[in-house]
């Protein structure tokens, strides 16, 4: 597990592939509370996670000092969806520091499914689906 990383700022609902060096621009030059840096070494901790998992999914939380947290996937079928385990992340987290979600597709599709797309209008965090080569943010809701 890796927590050492960092993050900054995003806005709209809208999904945003990373490029291969693991740059993402906010839409407008405003800067939001919400927004965090993704940086190079997240983009390739999270896809070097990504790809070491296959074919299980992971997933986690990036929180807004920048470190990456892993989160056991619970899930009964861990190579088709993820459960976070909720007793892990109440030892050692406060969600008033989540920024975003992340989870793995190890299929390569970074669209999301139907689950991915109920959780991004109700999680209230920016959202990131992640494969060993690519990887999508969709922001919060405002």
């Amino acid at each position: 597990m890796h927590e050492d990383v960092c993050f900054e700022p995003l806005q709209d609902n809208e999904i945003h592939p990373v490029s291969d060096w693991g740059l993402i621009y906010p839409a407008s030059n405003e800067t939001v509370s919400s927004m965090f840096d993704f940086r190079r070494e997240h983009h390739n901790w999270l896809r070097r996670r990504a790809a070491q998992a296959a074919p299980f999914e992971v997933c986690g939380f990036i929180m807004y000092d920048g470190s990456i947290i892993e989160i056991r996937n619970v899930a009964e079928n861990p190579y088709d969806n993820f459960t976070m385990d909720l007793r892990q992340i109440g030892r050692k987290l406060d969600i008033k520091k989540i920024a975003a979600m992340w989870h793995t597709h190890p299929g390569g599709d970074i669209r999301p499914s139907n689950a991915d797309l109920k959780a991004i209008r109700l999680c209230g965090w920016d959202y990131l689906i992640v494969t060993a080569d690519e990887i999508a943010l969709y922001e919060r809701s405002a």
